[in-house]
């Protein structure tokens, strides 16, 4: 992963919601982030479910800037299947019952599908200009996501180590791609050191 540069993250700014059948350490396969933001007051707003919020995302300056940052919690064997524009969030193990994809006490190793949309249908902006954006501000999502869940990452410290798969959506070749965007322990927020 090369080393990406994104504004100052400031974890006051960031607002988490967990959602019915969520908790701060539970589940992990299948939880899913939705993150959004306000470009008037820089705020974050995260919302962590079973599913991705459709009342975060149906409001209208959402659905016409097409903005958000989209993650899922898998098991590293599962096929992340198909978010663009909605689809399914359902997955199939590619593996079948093996040991492949768990760690040495049986537990499954997980990874985190993160899902931006770079052009597509109605949305605003070029893709140029939209893949640009996502490239800069992803770290910032994510280390919002990282902060907001930490108590997640304090139950399951392994889960540090699980890796983040970046899914760029777009209608064009060019921008259409997945890439991996390093481990969560990559986006963790160093202690404010006391002056």
């Amino acid at each position: 992963m090369t080393q990406r540069k994104s504004p100052k993250f400031r974890p006051n700014k960031v607002h988490t919601v967990f959602l019915e059948g969520v908790n701060p350490s539970f589940p992990i396969a299948g939880r899913h982030y939705t993150l959004t933001h306000s470009d008037r007051t820089g705020d974050l707003y995260l919302s962590v479910g079973l599913t991705y919020n459709p009342v975060q995302l149906e409001r209208p300056y959402i659905r016409f800037m097409r903005d958000e940052v989209r993650g899922v919690w898998l098991a590293e064997n599962a096929n992340p299947g198909s978010a663009v524009d909605g689809g399914t969030d359902e997955f199939v193990t590619t593996f079948g019952p093996t040991v492949q994809g768990q760690r040495e006490d049986g537990e499954p190793l997980f990874v985190t599908h993160i899902y931006v949309h770079v052009s597509g249908g109605r949305v605003y902006g070029r893709a140029k200009q939209r893949d640009y954006a996502f490239q800069k501000e992803l770290p910032r999502a994510l280390r919002a996501i990282r902060h907001a869940d930490a108590y997640l990452f304090t139950a399951h410290p392994e889960l540090d180590d699980a890796s983040i798969v970046v899914h760029f959506e777009s209608d064009s070749e060019k921008y259409h791609r997945t890439e991996a965007w390093g481990r969560w322990k990559d986006y963790t927020i160093p202690l404010l050191r006391k002056r």
